[in-house]
């Protein structure tokens, strides 16, 4: 690591706001926002093994510009160091570990499809013990410096983490996902597709299901907040519990099929308060609210 001082700052697709102090003579700690910067938009793109070894390298960047000494030691030993100076918790050292160790298998034997559940699951483990190591040593919140939209799906992510076995880890990683792939869209856009966008033309998207909107259920894409173009069916028969069964938004592409309960039952939440007791009334259930 070299001690040049930085002329810019990096150039970082999902951070708004300050940086943490001194980042200009700190370049392992601007090379570790940029590799988890990546690593949010391999999330977004359904690479999750490649995340988890931005993620990793992310790590030893972060702990190496503040321990310049460890340079040369692996993974295994950084990480003991950093359980030492800044009291990282045993369940987060193990969770760091574990991803190297599925870094060396995607490196070596490469990866299918099915491997990414593994990945997905481990990856918030990543995520936590960065934050830590930001916080204690370069006083940075770096979840508070995160867009704020991506922030409340990175909350959705830890939360459903914990919850979901492995083989639905990547559930948890959904809406976040589909909101880093609408924030960067505009760059992957030809000039005549934002025209088409933004005139409303796009056409309607394929979906398996035939769905309604009732007007009386403003209920917005909690991924880019339009109410206009989404169309929703809601389940009710476990009365009295109400939740989007499925949607589709016309506006960003964003969808939830039956299968995805657990995270839209937090994307709503806060919503279908509101709209529950008219729900409820529709579907014949007397509401006590």
């Amino acid at each position: 690591m070299n001690n040049t001082k930085i002329p810019s700052s990096p150039r970082l697709l999902f951070f708004y706001g300050s940086l943490p102090a001194g980042w200009e003579s700190k370049p392992g700690l601007c090379a570790s926002l940029q590799h988890l910067d990546t690593a949010f938009l391999l999330v977004g793109v359904g690479r999750y093994p490649h995340a988890v070894v931005s993620c990793v390298t992310a790590i030893e960047s972060a702990i190496v510009e503040a321990l310049p000494t460890a340079a040369g030691d692996d993974l295994e030993a950084l990480v003991r160091l950093a359980g030492v100076r800044w009291a990282v918790p045993a369940p987060l050292r193990a969770g760091v570990l574990s991803m190297k160790a599925q870094c060396d298998g995607i490196g070596r034997a490469g990866y299918s499809p099915q491997d990414d559940p593994g990945p997905a699951s481990v990856l918030v483990h990543g995520l936590q013990f960065l934050e830590r190591v930001y916080r204690m040593e370069y006083a940075f919140e770096v979840r508070r410096s995160l867009l704020p939209y991506l922030r409340e799906h990175l909350n959705i992510a830890e939360q459903l983490s914990g919850s979901l076995a492995d083989a639905d880890a990547r559930l948890a990683w959904h809406s976040f996902a589909h909101a880093v792939r609408w924030s960067v869209s505009d760059s992957f856009m030809s000039p005549w597709d934002l025209d088409a966008r933004d005139a409303r033309q796009c056409g309607h998207l394929d979906w398996p299901f035939d769905l309604h909107q009732n007007a009386d259920y403003r209920l917005a894409c909690p991924i880019c907040g339009s109410d206009q173009g989404c169309e929703f069916d809601f389940d009710g028969e476990e009365h009295p519990v109400v939740w989007v069964d499925r949607m589709e938004c016309k506006e960003c592409g964003f969808s939830l099929s039956p299968d995805d309960r657990a995270i839209s039952e937090r994307l709503f939440s806060r919503q279908l308060e509101d709209e529950r007791p008219r729900i409820l009334k529709e579907y014949g259930f007397a509401c006590a609210c």
